[in-house]
């Protein structure tokens, strides 16, 4: 969520997101499909640009200022959910995986960073190279880890102008069906009142070929935390959109979704067709007209013209809202997003902070909005932080949800509702990312008083009921002192061979930089 670049203190903020946990259940009958025809524009095309080329940006990023938390509106009490389906042993935390467990055979350190938080990482996978992203920069890898290339600057590689001094929340997708990688940044103009998501499409599809960048613009407002999706013929953006006062959001003023046309992305039009929606009218609403918070459009992983969106919102009695965008920005028509079932879910209540051995700093954990959303022939998973209790235990912890559902091209319902966690842990930020067989592989945080802050990675099996015990990817060497641990991890599927490559945060030991690690899964 939002960084302030060169020359000035970074700005971190956390949000307080709607409540919600997913629970198996029928889908609801739809009283309404309400329809959103948005408003239509043509992103800016900008210059192409040559990673192994371009020079070395200079990192100014010199401290960090936290300024509070913005909440969309005073949060409701719930009560903490017991709805673990995966509850580990205190001795399981660090214990081997199941022979049905997503199994490890690649990894190796990427991009650190010190100076700025939460390091926001994320990574996507082509046929020869990956990229993985922070807030810091950007790093090119081979598959067996080598770095392609130096740590590339967020400014210069997604053409940044200086007019823009926030910027945050890199994130990256790899589109078997087009053959190309696709890559979004969010920013802020002080001076021009403009907020911008910026674009990237790689030209080839190797991320380290050239790339062309885009840029659509939305007036006087940040659209914090963009949420990242793909289909067979859309790129689908989301933000929450923030007023701006004095360099500084201040007001949440809705959620907005954007579809922009794929194949002028590919192509490198000069100008490619998008529409936004909710842009007006405060935001999008649920079907029931309720204001929403968080939006993530699923990544499509199976052919399909329809793009799926995911968004939970209440406490005790939360639901699951699906969206659907049709149709193509520029053709015909045009795009059309309709509100579609609204799930019954489980209740759920707020994560808390997390404590860390070595130190009396609590981790921030976030707030449990919508954080990861993937669709494959027919079927939707999503991810997100919950607060959980366990049988004889009082006590509040953090659990990392998934939950799955089935035939969102049709009566949407929910088939699996679950969580990574254990009575005296502390697990965060999950993400995840399903194969062709329909395995399902997750990556979180975990911690403790008793543990440093690790990386740790999971599943569910096709066709199983309950999920693998996870495993450990890689542990922190010393107690992270920052404040801000987060906002989200990723996780990607390898078209080539069927693997799922995941990336999370951690702390090396002997140094004040935070690091990043990349793992290569498969079941």
């Amino acid at each position: 969520m939002l960084g302030l670049p060169a020359g000035g203190f970074v700005y971190k903020f956390q949000r307080s997101a709607l409540l919600a946990v997913l629970m198996v259940g029928a889908a609801l009958p739809l009283r309404a499909a309400p329809v959103d025809r948005g408003e239509s524009g043509n992103a800016m095309k900008g210059q192409v640009t040559n990673p192994l080329k371009l020079p070395r940006e200079r990192q100014d990023w010199v401290g960090i200022k936290l300024l509070g938390i913005l909440k969309r509106k005073p949060e409701m009490a719930a009560a903490a959910a017991e709805i673990v389906t995966r509850a580990e042993s205190d001795s399981g935390i660090l214990g081997a995986v199941s022979s049905g467990a997503p199994v490890l055979s690649t990894n190796f350190d990427s991009v650190r960073g010190s100076g700025l938080e939460p390091p926001d990482p994320d990574m996507a996978v082509g046929p020869s190279d990956l990229i993985a992203s922070t807030n810091y920069g950007l790093q090119i890898h081979s598959k067996t880890g080598a770095p392609i290339g130096g740590i590339l600057g967020l400014k210069s590689f997604f053409a940044v102008p200086n007019s823009y001094n926030i910027i945050s929340d890199p994130k990256f997708i790899y589109d078997s069906e087009s053959g190309r990688y696709f890559g979004v940044l969010i920013g802020y103009s002080n001076s021009t009142r403009k907020g911008a998501w910026f674009l990237v499409t790689s030209t080839t599809n190797s991320a380290s070929g050239t790339w062309n960048t885009f840029r659509v613009e939305i007036a006087s407002k940040l659209p914090d935390y963009p949420g990242f999706g793909v289909c067979s013929d859309k790129l689908l953006l989301s933000a929450n959109n923030f007023g701006v006062k004095l360099g500084i959001p201040f007001n949440f003023t809705g959620t907005v979704a954007v579809a922009l046309n794929k194949s002028q992305l590919v192509g490198g039009n000069p100008s490619v067709a998008y529409t936004i929606f909710g842009n007006s009218g405060g935001g999008l609403k649920d079907s029931a007209g309720a204001q929403i918070f968080t939006l993530q459009p699923a990544r499509g992983l199976s052919a399909n013209t329809t793009c799926h969106l995911v968004s939970v919102n209440g406490t005790t009695n939360a639901k699951a809202q699906l969206y659907r965008v049709t149709g193509v920005p520029g053709v015909g028509g045009g795009a059309v997003l309709t509100t579609g079932l609204n799930l019954p879910i489980a209740p759920i209540s707020s994560p808390v902070k997390v404590p860390q051995l070595g130190s009396s700093i609590k981790l921030d954990s976030g707030d449990n909005r919508i954080l990861d959303s993937v669709y494959r022939n027919g079927v939707l998973w999503g991810s997100f932080n919950s607060g959980c209790t366990f049988a004889g235990d009082t006590t509040k912890y953090d659990c990392a949800r998934v939950f799955k559902i089935g035939d969102v091209d049709g009566t949407a319902s929910v088939q699996f509702d679950g969580s990574y966690g254990a009575a005296g842990f502390y697990y965060t930020y999950p993400a995840l990312s399903i194969d062709a067989a329909g395995n399902m592989t997750t990556v979180f945080t975990a911690s403790n008083s008793t543990i440093y802050s690790s990386v740790r990675f999971g599943g569910l099996a096709a066709g199983a009921t309950a999920l693998e015990p996870s495993a450990l990817l890689v542990s922190s060497g010393a107690p992270y002192t920052g404040t801000r641990w987060g906002d989200y991890l990723g996780a990607d599927f390898d078209s080539t061979d069927g693997s799922i490559w995941v990336i999370g945060e951690y702390k090396p030991a002997g140094t004040g930089f935070w690091g990043t690690y990349v793992g290569k899964t498969q079941f």
